[in-house]
């Protein structure tokens, strides 16, 4: 019996591994991919309209920011 019902679950569970792994490919990264490479496969901007605004962190930052809806956050060193 136990043999039965993992021949009928294994399928399943491929199916919904494969499906978590394209969507962690679709899904924004940092450096653009599972291996951090750099490379985007999306067009690029069109054209900068300059610096839109500032902010000034009581620390250092030493990583990319990242934006998620209207918000942009930031990792400094000033916690």
């Amino acid at each position: 019996m136990f043999a039965t019902v993992l021949v009928r679950v294994a399928p399943l569970a491929m199916l919904i591994a494969c499906s978590q792994q394209r969507a962690v490919q679709d899904a924004a990264m940092f450096r653009g991919d599972p291996q951090h490479t750099g490379v985007y496969n999306t067009a690029g901007v069109d054209r900068l309209g300059g610096v839109l605004w500032r902010f000034q962190t009581d620390g250092p930052v030493r990583s990319s920011p990242t934006v998620s809806g209207d918000w942009v956050f930031v990792g400094s060193g000033d916690g």
